[in-house]
């Protein structure tokens, strides 16, 4: 079975970090395309949708970066769409892939559900994730809620032109907008275990347990 096409989307103004990811791309013998971005903050980008108000009745809105982090991700959906290929996977610039991927890949797909129309690969759930899921065999699960994080995620055609169509107005973290707006529709499944992580988020959560253990 050949490599499915991956594509990563980086920030042009962030050249570490697709250094960085090339590097751990290659060490894993992964071919993987990369996907120029848009930065926010750089360029201005201001939500004018509120997600909330606060307790005074003003809006609340999205961080500029936020803002780009979605309209980074539906490039690279729409790159997906013109290669021409029935199936993609896109990556955050922060993916950290584990690292025996490249060979585990070949036997998830084997075992991918047939309805399957998207997958997450890396995702946080801020529940016991044991309450949350249904392994449906020894590589994929359904949730009872979504999680949330889109480091890696497998896509179908259908799934990326339903993701075009549905995000939008941008008014939410890219995570939320898909929990609400995209995988209801779809058939969403999960890699169980987990294939993918959040470099950002694992060194989150490494700091906190080191406070935690000192405390």
């Amino acid at each position: 079975m050949k490599q499915p096409l991956i594509l990563c989307t980086t920030l042009p103004e962030e050249p570490f970090k697709r250094h960085a990811m090339k590097k751990h791309f290659d060490e894993l013998g992964l071919e993987v395309q990369m996907v120029d971005g848009v930065q926010g903050i750089s360029i201005g980008l201001r939500a004018t949708n509120p997600y909330d108000n606060d307790a005074h009745g003003n809006g609340l809105f999205i961080h500029s970066s936020q803002i780009g982090c979605i309209l980074s991700h539906r490039i690279a959906l729409s790159v997906g769409l013109a290669s021409g290929e029935d199936e993609f996977i896109i990556v955050e610039d922060d993916v950290k892939f584990c690292p025996d991927f490249g060979e585990r890949w070949v036997k998830m797909r084997e075992h991918m559900p047939s309805d399957a129309q998207i997958a997450q690969l890396g995702y946080f759930f801020d529940t016991d994730p044991k309450d949350e899921v249904e392994p449906v065999n020894d590589y994929f699960a359904l949730c009872q809620q979504y999680p949330f994080c889109t480091e890696a995620t497998w896509w179908t055609r259908e799934a990326a032109q339903k993701a075009i169509s549905q995000l939008r107005p941008i008014d939410k973290p890219f995570d939320v907008m898909m929990i609400q707006r995209v995988y209801p529709f779809l058939m969403h499944y999960i890699a169980w275990p987990a294939v993918a992580s959040q470099k950002s988020r694992s060194l989150r959560e490494s700091k906190r347990v080191d406070k935690d253990d000192v405390s």
